[in-house]
């Protein structure tokens, strides 16, 4: 948010408009990155179910749970 409020608006329009589109590119790219592996934390139960996720529950176990919180909540701090 800071980034964007510091846009100087004398570059101009057409840079306004490419600082905002890659602005927004950048933002949506990191939260769809912490919605994925929020959700493979979360949908644990239901991927153990599912024989197409079932590597990722494996590969979970095998690290353990915790561990993956631990490297999740260091690599977006």
């Amino acid at each position: 948010m800071a980034i964007s409020w510091a846009i100087n608006p004398a570059l101009g329009v057409a840079a306004d408009i490419f600082i905002v589109a890659a602005l927004s590119f950048v933002i949506l790219t990191l939260v769809s990155l912490i919605g994925a592996q929020l959700n493979s934390m979360f949908d644990y139960e239901l991927d153990v179910t599912d024989d197409n996720k079932r590597r990722i529950v494996q590969d979970m176990d095998r690290l353990g749970r915790s561990k993956i919180k631990l490297i999740i909540i260091v690599e977006f701090s």
